[in-house]
């Protein structure tokens, strides 16, 4: 036969509260390496209570906090139990608490029938506050304890933990590489700023190039300019009316016999193609179509 250790005697505004810890209360086996059950009594309050570590913040080596089962437990063969001013506290889990005064952050409630529930008065949640002060006083007081059970919680969590931190670094590092990625093209980016009055003269589009008339298209009767020279060689400009097809002739030109197009270009009204109007050039010479008359 076990038996249990001494109860602690804790003054409380409610009188002595009497709080011992129950080494062999059965409890889910999944758990019962990191579980501390106490019974606790005192006038007009009585009950079970299981407490373990729980993870708080976002990252600590042991657990720091506590989930305290005050009531309830459908996977422990001793449930939690909780009876105060005569009323039985319905099932009641108290999380992320981390000292005693905590306990007076809750309100506990009592069942009623229909599977309905009700909050217990005033006084009866004052009376439980304190008796479960006593209880959290005296399991964070044996600090051995409440080392062994945080290791031995933390030891049973260490391959989630390791998968859970694994798998956040792998999103980070993801993200990392994104941003790595938008730090790269700002870069470029800011590059090309650097050099901006470089980089915008170099994309100033080209000149166009004059579209070449091939001469032998013109056509008599269209409006047209060609600079060359008439019969005596003199450079001259003709403008005006195309009075005949452009003729390919062979002409003295510095000492050589050479061919050039002759055009016959007039605006007189009743010219025909003469000496007097005419001009003759190579075919990548200087001439053009120009807008008809109105």
């Amino acid at each position: 036969m076990t038996t249990n250790p001494p109860a602690t005697r804790i003054e409380t505004e409610y009188g002595t509260m009497h709080v011992s810890r129950v080494p062999d209360a059965q409890v889910d086996s999944a758990k019962k390496d990191w579980t501390a059950s106490y019974e606790v009594a005192g006038r007009r309050v009585t009950g079970l209570v299981h407490i373990r570590p729980q993870y708080h913040r976002e990252f600590e080596l042991l657990p720091t906090f506590f989930e305290v089962l005050v009531a309830g437990g459908e996977y422990e063969k001793t449930p939690a139990h909780f009876t105060v001013n005569g009323v039985d506290i319905d099932d009641m889990r108290m999380l992320s608490v981390a000292e005693p005064d905590d306990a007076s952050r809750f309100r506990f409630r009592r069942a009623l029938a229909n599977y309905r529930t009700e909050e217990i008065s005033d006084a009866a949640s004052a009376r439980t506050h304190a008796a479960l002060r006593a209880v959290l006083e005296v399991h964070i007081t044996d600090a051995r304890l409440v080392w062994e059970h945080a290791t031995a919680y933390a030891r049973y969590r260490l391959p989630s933990r390791r998968q859970e931190a694994t798998l956040a670094m792998k999103e980070v590092e993801k993200k990392v590489a994104e941003l790595e990625d938008g730090i790269e093209r700002y870069r470029q980016q800011l590059a090309l700023l650097a050099n901006f009055d470089e980089l915008a003269d170099a994309l100033r589009p080209a000149a166009p190039e004059s579209r070449r008339i091939d001469i032998a298209t013109l056509a008599a009767g269209e409006r047209v300019t060609a600079t060359g020279n008439d019969t005596r060689g003199h450079s001259v400009t003709r403008v005006g009316r195309l009075l005949a097809t452009p003729e390919l002739v062979t002409v003295q030109d510095w000492g050589k016999r050479v061919q050039k197009w002759r055009l016959h270009i007039s605006d007189e009204p009743d010219a025909t193609p003469t000496r007097s109007n005419s001009v003759t050039l190579h075919a990548d010479g200087d001439f053009g179509r120009l807008p008809a008359v109105a």
